[in-house]
């Protein structure tokens, strides 16, 4: 990590390391939440510890209308880590519940001539 937070403060010549935060959804994303200033991160801290925030994440799949009939949806079901990976469970009784609401928001179209 140590050699990460360097490289991350070189790229974007920054006058300090980056502070770790938060890892959003560890089994899924592992994505990363980086502060630039210790009083950002206890306040970034704060708001993850209280579940004042909100998260959104932008996607980029391959499928289009067929894949994709419609617009928008929710997806509901239960997940479960088998063998360090998320898997949908198998009954109503395991996992944890998750929901995600879904849109699609552009999309291309590949014309072969």
């Amino acid at each position: 990590m140590a050699k990460f937070l360097s490289d991350l403060q070189s790229k974007f010549e920054l006058k300090d390391q980056p502070l770790p935060v938060h890892r959003l959804d560890k089994a899924t994303t592992g994505a990363m939440v980086f502060a630039l200033t210790p009083s950002h991160a206890r306040d970034l801290s704060q708001q993850f510890a209280a579940r004042d925030t909100e998260k959104a994440y932008l996607a980029l799949v391959r499928g289009g209308e067929k894949s994709f009939p419609e617009k928008s949806g929710t997806i509901r079901h239960r997940l479960t880590i088998e063998q360090g990976r998320v898997a949908l469970a198998k009954n109503k009784r395991e996992g944890k519940e998750t929901l995600t609401e879904w849109e699609v928001i552009a999309s291309s179209v590949r014309i072969i001539s």
